[in-house]
């Protein structure tokens, strides 16, 4: 099974204790992603048009490192505790490496959409790019 057709089953059936769905969406607003904000719920939204059978609710809560690696563990560490089952975001190769790490040890999905480093999901079972 495809990592994609994986996410979309993972979506679809996997995570039936949630009424909605909790996306943590990790991105630098204050710095450079500024207007990925708008990307991101554009692509909710043609998720929706696509798999118009999905019932649930896609909850995506927004959260700013501003671009650095050094803010992103403190979020990391807060979206765990308040656990979230799935991470997005993050371009920058170097802060999607270290997230997709974390994500991977604490059971959670990563889906850089943006990031380009092959490795950045290669050997992992959740997260990928």
């Amino acid at each position: 099974m495809s990592k994609v057709k994986l996410f979309l089953f993972l979506i679809l059936f996997g995570l039936p204790a949630f009424a909605e769905i909790p996306v943590a969406f990790i991105y630098a607003k204050t710095g450079s992603d500024s207007l990925i904000e708008k990307e991101m719920k554009r692509g909710l939204e043609i998720f929706k048009k696509v798999c118009p059978e999905y019932r649930k609710e896609i909850k995506i809560d927004l959260f700013d490192n501003q671009g650095w690696v050094e803010k992103t563990l403190p979020l990391l560490n807060q979206i765990k505790n308040k656990g979230y089952p799935i991470l997005v975001g993050l371009r920058d190769n170097e802060q999607a490496m270290f997230v997709s790490d974390f994500a991977e040890k604490n059971e959670q999905m990563f889906i850089s959409p943006l990031a380009t480093y092959s490795r950045i999901g290669l050997g992992k079972k959740i997260p990928f790019n």
